[in-house]
């Protein structure tokens, strides 16, 4: 325990009772009776001339110990400022009150609540409950010149910033680097497995070079830490992301790059939209983004360069929309969105063809106002109108179908704002122009839209061209304005409906004072047609 030669100290002897001796300058007295007793109040001043002392860095404390032999000691201590990778609720343990036994060429040593036992020999046995363990790249610099091995019960380890509770754990901290394999418990991970929260988890790492790696035994989990570099690898969990923490720059991911890549699995946003993937790559390098998604024949990218962002794809399908909003909002065709800006200025675009749209409260709103309003059309026409629509296997009630559209657009996620700055669709039976904007905060629409109906009727109208102008007008179409509001879970459709009822008997009455004008004009070039055909057949 003690190698002491050629130090000084005063001594005291005494022989009344049992023979003492008391090491003044060593802060050490002894007492020899059936066993040889001896007391070091004071560590640090002999723990120049300990070997024992100085294998596990113990430099500050004191210690009782009872000798029956050099080969069978027991003893009681209060450790300080030991170097151990160990600490209770969050701090560093700094003493220590401890019991145990030197037995040949062992230690062994406990706690007096019994949350620690410890095995000194060739090796360093740690045995903690209730009591954490700090890992990290720098442990090959520590003073630990041992083979360490740590068994685990109910404690939290950490790794760098990261902490885990664990039921148990076992971990080997050697000269060349850490191995450890832990049941984690009470997790908060942003992955699930078949939409089941991941609460435990069995994991297998280790640290080396500076590297921490951890993994799943199946390797279907896998992180690997390094200094300024993150890299998570997936395969079968689904990846849950908030909005909120779009466009937020902490200090650790402004200093360490993130590398993502998966497959067989969903990125799930807001806890609502899902994403599907067959696998895809997401990449963080300070103001430098970059997310692939790939699902079957849909394919997204995502760019994002010194805050300006860039957002393509040319083909997301009915399945890939109605599993974001998870409903059967699209029925066939294919979308085209781009986008490009900053997240507070972005602009883009989205085209849409030959789909049908179902289970959009705001359209289906819109389709029951038509449909159980002909007179707003034309009173005129209602009740062609109503035989129209009815007989238009592309427009009811409950879907709408597109031939083609396109949405321009505004985001800003400052003002959590999603403006449409134009709308303009081609159906079958019913055209939509107009604009709006929904406060994301709210999810509330505000929008005007024009309704253009009665395509098919025009058709036939339209081959006689004074009744088509005076029924159709100018534009050979009937349209009417509405203003669609409120919830996007529960729209209102609203109209200026005397306005319109009134203005179209008008309107027609005007086109009738104007129709025999342009009767003589048809009369007259329809004689010029038949004149230049005669000349013709006459040659």
């Amino acid at each position: 325990i003690v190698n002491i030669k050629d130090k000084p100290t005063a001594v005291e002897l005494d022989f009344n009772d049992n023979v003492t001796v008391t090491l003044k300058d060593l802060g050490t007295n002894i007492k020899v009776s059936d066993l040889v007793y001896v007391n070091i109040d004071d560590l640090a001043i002999i723990y120049p001339y300990s070997k024992l002392l100085n294998e596990y860095t113990l430099k500050e404390g004191n210690i009782a110990l009872q000798i029956k032999d050099e080969k069978n000691i027991t003893f009681d201590a209060l450790l300080k400022n030991f170097e151990l990778p160990i600490q209770k609720d969050e701090k560093p343990i700094e003493s220590l009150e401890i019991s145990g036994k030197i037995e040949n060429d062992k230690t062994k040593l406990s706690s007096k609540n019994g949350d620690i036992n410890i095995e000194l020999g060739k090796t360093i046995n740690l045995s903690l409950q209730n009591i954490d363990v700090i890992l990290n790249p720098k442990l090959k610099n520590t003073t630990i010149k041992k083979d360490t091995y740590i068994s685990l019960i109910n404690s939290k380890l950490k790794i760098d910033n990261d902490l885990y509770h664990l039921e148990n754990a076992k971990i080997a901290i050697k000269s060349k680097g850490v191995d450890f394999e832990v049941n984690v418990k009470d997790l908060n991970l942003p992955i699930r497995k078949n939409d089941n929260k991941i609460e435990t988890l069995n994991l297998i790492g280790n640290i080396k070079n500076g590297v921490t790696t951890i993994s799943t035994r199946k390797k279907d989990l896998i992180l690997e830490l390094k200094k300024d570099l993150m890299i998570l690898y997936v395969d079968g969990y689904n990846l849950y992301y908030s909005s909120s923490d779009i466009g937020k720059d902490d200090e650790e991911s402004e200093n360490r790059n993130i590398s993502i890549k998966g497959k067989n699995s969903n990125i799930i946003l807001n806890d609502k939209y899902t994403f599907l993937t067959d696998n895809f790559e997401v990449r963080v390098k300070n103001d430098d983004k970059y997310i692939n998604l790939n699902y079957k024949q849909t394919n997204i990218i995502l760019k994002e360069k010194n805050k300006e962002i860039n957002i393509f794809s040319d083909t997301i399908n009915d399945e890939y929309v109605n599993a974001i909003f998870n409903k059967q909002i699209l029925k066939g065709g294919n979308l085209t969105f781009h986008a490009t800006g900053n997240i507070n200025d972005l602009n883009g675009k989205l085209l849409i063809e030959d789909s049908s749209i179902n289970d959009l409260a705001a359209i289906n709103n819109l389709l029951t106002f038509v449909q159980t309003s002909p007179a707003l059309i034309n009173p005129l026409l209602a009740i062609p109108s109503v035989v129209g629509m009815a007989t238009n296997s592309g427009f009811n009630v409950m879907a709408y179908k597109i031939v083609e559209g396109r949405a321009d657009f505004n985001y800003s996620k400052e003002k959590e704002l999603l403006v449409i700055k134009k709308l303009v669709t081609v159906g079958n039976g019913i055209d939509f122009d107009g604009y709006g904007q929904v406060d994301l905060n709210t999810m509330m629409l505000t929008s005007n839209m024009k309704l253009i109906f009665l395509k098919d009727y025009s058709k036939i109208v339209g081959a006689i061209p004074v009744i088509n102008y005076v029924l159709l007008g100018d534009n050979n179409r009937v349209e009417t304005q509405v203003d669609v509001n409120g919830n996007l879970e529960d729209t209102e459709v609203s109209t200026n409906f005397t306005k319109d009822t009134i203005s179209a008997p008008v309107n027609i009455g005007k086109r009738i004072l104007n129709s025999p004008s342009m009767l003589l004009d048809f009369i007259k070039e329809k004689t010029n047609l038949n004149s230049e055909d005669k000349s013709k057949e006459s040659k």
